[in-house]
């Protein structure tokens, strides 16, 4: 399915963002006070180097039911010299106070194929769903894929990277673990693959303790943190997706981090 909007036609000319602070965007509603406007904002950059921001809108109705919560984008254009109109993506649903810490939502652009990404999760009647949102005008359209699906516990946080045509995304889910799912970039749904992140024997995960990045070659590396079950230690996981197992180090409880050995 597809979220129609005004981004795109992101012109190299023109004019950059300004040094200094800039309004962005405004709800327009004087019922709307922080948190709801702006609630989990997250940042990427165009192929301009200029701001693409995600954020969502809590109960937009203001009628006290979240379940109204939804996905924005707003863009930087050069063309008009300020931020765009926000294009709304979805409909969410409560994820932000549904008792999951953690941001649920990242965005991301490929370089090589001038693409932007969305990964954040939704709401539904029989639990909760990751999707994907691709769009390859600036932001002007976005086609959304279902890539997950999850009932055995809550989503915690989110992080994507997208390289050379291809996406990958982490999530922390509660009684699994950290999740890594890729696919390319437009690819269906069904297509994206899932793998649960190693957990070594005696140790279990902190859901919110991990983070994504792609290196020089676009190749994903993930950081995670494993709680030790019957001992004060905590293991910092180091995985290369490339490599079948992760490499680790070790952080006693009380020690520094200038102890740690790899």
């Amino acid at each position: 399915m597809a979220a129609l909007g005004a981004l795109g036609a992101h012109a190299q000319g023109g004019t950059a963002p300004p040094n200094g602070f800039v309004t962005m965007s405004a709800s327009g509603s004087t019922t709307d006070v922080h948190p709801n406007y702006g609630t989990d904002t997250r940042m990427t950059l165009d192929a301009n180097g200029d701001p693409v921001v995600a954020f969502l809108w809590q109960n937009p109705s203001g009628n006290g039911d979240y379940s109204d919560t939804t996905l924005y984008v707003s863009a930087w254009s050069r063309t008009k010299g300020s931020f765009l109109a926000p294009v709304k993506i979805e409909v969410t649903g409560d994820i932000v106070g549904s008792g999951s810490p953690g941001v649920s939502l990242s965005i991301a652009h490929d370089t090589s194929s001038n693409r932007l990404g969305l990964a954040y999760r939704v709401v539904t009647a029989s639990g909760r769903e990751i999707h994907f949102a691709i769009s390859q005008d600036d932001g002007a359209t976005w086609n959304i894929e279902t890539v997950a699906t999850t009932s055995l516990g809550d989503v915690l946080g989110m992080d994507l990277g997208m390289a050379l045509g291809v996406a990958y995304a982490a999530y922390g889910e509660n009684n699994v673990g950290i999740v890594y799912l890729t696919a390319p970039e437009t690819a269906a749904g069904a297509s994206w693959k899932s793998t649960v992140a190693p957990i070594e024997a005696g140790y279990s995960t902190p859901e919110l303790g991990f983070g994504l990045a792609l290196d020089g070659n676009g190749t994903p590396v993930l950081a995670y943190a494993l709680d030790a079950d019957n001992s004060a230690d905590v293991r910092l996981e180091f995985w290369r997706l490339d490599k079948p197992t992760p490499s680790a180090s070790h952080l006693p409880m009380g020690t520094t981090a200038a102890s740690l050995t790899m």
